[in-house]
């Protein structure tokens, strides 16, 4: 049936259904009492046991119903190196990490003459271990191709 699409339209399909998909694992995940206990964050679910189980049968149906499409389609998985995920957070943290300086902060209003020294250092260290850790697992893919 995949030959019923041309490649743009098969791209297309097989790009939302496994967005789709994720998006329907993180929340069984989730319903299924994966939680994460952070520095500056925690997560939580207060969903009744009847709202959970019946949350947890929809998402099982919906994901029989995107593998039976899957397999009509003849839609091959696609391999998500999860290096090249952390790569990208590591760039976007150090991108946010340089927008909170204390002189980036003035936009935001009048900034106290110690946050420099309060915040920027912590800052550029977390920053620059972004950038290392970017760098490091951009290497592994580089080998990893070669």
């Amino acid at each position: 049936m995949q030959d019923a699409m041309n490649e743009a339209q098969c791209a297309a399909v097989m790009v939302t259904l496994a967005s789709l998909e994720k998006s329907l694992r993180q929340a069984l995940f989730w319903l299924e009492g994966g939680t994460t206990e952070g520095i500056l964050f925690r997560t939580s679910l207060h969903v009744s046991r009847e709202r959970r189980a019946a949350a947890m049968a929809h998402i099982s149906a919906a994901l029989d119903t995107i593998g039976r499409l899957a397999q009509r389609l003849r839609l091959q998985p696609a391999q998500e190196p999860l290096e090249a995920k952390i790569v990208a957070a590591m760039s976007l943290g150090w991108a946010n990490l340089s927008d909170v300086a204390s002189d980036k902060l003035r936009r935001y209003g009048e900034v106290a003459p110690e946050l420099e020294e309060l915040l920027d250092p912590d800052l550029k260290e977390l920053a620059d271990l972004a950038l290392v850790i970017s760098a490091l697992l951009s290497s592994a893919e580089e080998g990893k191709a070669g």
